[in-house]
């Protein structure tokens, strides 16, 4: 790293970072965004089509102890493909109904497949 801004834009929450690079990449001047991997991603994603909307508001079934689905209102962040983030709302060890949620109510007996 040649250097680092000592601060950031408070509404992107970004900072400058200057990086000396290869000529063969990079020309003075240009312009790049650089994506950096600080850790495992420790997020929730759930498949698109288990996610119920009502109006704004969004909600997951997640089926309990005694197989009962249960309606639990969620927030959603970044959609990747066919599956979205949970950031709120759910624990990594929930049971998500994924399948059969037309005409499914919050209290329903459901049958977990693997």
């Amino acid at each position: 790293m040649k250097e680092l801004s000592p601060s950031a834009d408070p509404v992107t929450r970004s900072f400058i970072v200057k990086i000396d690079l290869p000529a063969s990449i990079a020309r003075p001047g240009q312009f790049g965004r650089l994506l950096l991997s600080v850790g495992g991603d420790e997020s929730i994603y759930i498949p698109t089509a288990a996610l119920v909307r009502r109006g704004q508001l969004e909600l997951v079934y997640v089926v309990n102890a005694e197989n009962v689905a249960v309606l639990k209102f969620v927030r959603t962040g970044r959609s990747l493909g066919d599956k979205i983030e949970i950031l709120a709302g759910l624990e990594s060890h929930d049971l998500v109904v994924t399948r059969g949620l037309t005409g499914l109510v919050d209290g329903d007996k459901v049958e977990v497949q693997p």
